[in-house]
């Protein structure tokens, strides 16, 4: 038997980064992300896999559009009639605070059949494997003070069902939507999404042969034996997602094997160019920047989303046409070119350290001048007879 496992969904995210489709009349991110999860559906259909698990996040926001939730609705019921069964554990993106309510809290309230939505720390035993569901909880939810109260009692949870059914010989398997103390991204440990977040220790899940989690966007092990791993999400949020590869899992009971499908996501591109210390003549810069990315867009960008950002010496700025570059980009078939943007960086002088408050303006001038044109003994001349008649017009002592 085979199982598939599912990143967080976001329906609404990355609005920022789409425009709203005229034949659809919805931002085309929005039709992105239902692609990418109905085709991590699809894929499991296809291969025979009729049970999967969903690791929550359905919507960006709190307060989905109606859009959005007809959207979510659509895809799941599709599949549901196929005699596909649907497991959601919930995040924290569905957690509606204050309220002891989620965002698909209505969909649960409708008793579909084969949609099992947890709300709470849950199990089921299949043939092979124990499942174990752990949604998104805090220490303001669980009811205590602090995140060791939190953790103890969402240990005690767990072991509740553990006890139960842990020792039947099957394999344990924890599917939640938390993070792992230590995760690190870049090379740097990630510190808490939000104040209120529990970081859950490796440890934390000892008897556990393998443990997969939501919440981190980014697919990857923490650690591959056990198994300690980050399922990631479905689809690029943003361009801090520009590199994550996204994927789901499929566990097969049978081997105690699993595979990573990757999904068909849109690629995003982020070119940014720095010439601020260029000694490149201002009339070359713009041809300088088209011949460059031409040369770095020689593969295919077709339906990408771009941002570019160059950053130019004091006085280059009008020299640089952004409409140019946009035709570039869209001459290769980008679908949404979300910026083109150049700035200037304005030089800086070193403070002359004889100058001070205390020194009187036709000094502090003439400092300055003998600084700055102090080899052009013509050009000194005149700029400093003009500067002291102007001292002298404006009366400045």
């Amino acid at each position: 038997m085979k199982y598939g496992v599912i990143g967080d969904v976001h329906y609404g995210a990355g609005y920022g980064l789409g425009k709203v489709d005229k034949g659809s009349r919805v931002n085309f991110r929005l039709t992105d992300f239902r692609n990418t999860f109905e085709y991590s559906l699809q894929h499991c259909y296809d291969n025979g896999i009729m049970e999967v698990f969903v690791t929550g996040d359905m919507f960006e926001h709190r307060i989905p559009h109606p859009v959005e939730y007809s959207y979510l609705y659509k895809s799941i019921t599709k599949y549901l009639e196929m005699g596909m069964i649907i497991h959601i554990i919930i995040g924290n993106h569905d957690t509606i605070r204050d309220h002891l309510i989620t965002t698909v809290t209505n969909l649960k309230m409708l008793n579909i059949k084969n949609l099992y939505i947890y709300e709470e720390v849950a199990s089921i035993v299949r043939d092979g494997v124990n499942f174990y569901f752990m949604p998104f909880k805090n220490r303001q939810s669980l009811g205590v003070d602090t995140d060791g109260q939190a953790l103890n009692v969402l240990q005690e949870s767990l072991y509740e069902h553990y006890d139960k059914i842990g020792k039947n010989g099957n394999i344990n398997f924890v599917i939640g939507h938390y993070m792992f103390h230590g995760t690190k991204l870049n090379d740097q440990e990630m510190v808490h999404h939000s104040y209120n977040e529990l970081k859950i220790p490796l440890e934390f899940f000892k008897d556990f042969e393998i443990v997969i989690m939501g919440h981190v966007h980014r697919q990857h092990y923490m650690r591959k034996n056990p198994m300690r791993f980050y399922v990631g999400s479905t689809d690029r949020k943003d361009f801090g997602e520009h590199d994550h590869d996204k994927g789901i899992l499929i566990y097969d009971a049978s081997t105690k094997g699993h595979e990573i499908v990757p999904l068909p996501v849109r690629s995003l591109y982020e070119f940014e160019y720095d010439y601020s210390h260029t000694t490149i003549p201002k009339e070359e810069i713009q041809q300088t920047i088209i011949n460059r990315l031409t040369k770095e867009i020689d593969h295919d960008i077709s339906g990408s989303i771009v941002k570019f950002l160059t950053t130019l010496p004091h006085g280059y700025k009008r020299y640089f046409d952004e409409k140019e570059v946009g035709n570039l980009l869209k001459s290769h078939g980008v679908k949404r070119v979300v910026k083109i943007e150049s700035k200037e960086i304005n030089p800086q002088r070193s403070r002359i350290k004889d100058i001070s408050e205390r020194t009187n303006t036709k000094s502090a001038f003439k400092k300055f001048v003998e600084v700055d044109l102090g080899n052009n003994e013509v050009a000194l001349t005149k700029v400093m007879e003009a500067g002291m008649e102007i001292i002298d017009a404006v009366g400045v002592k």
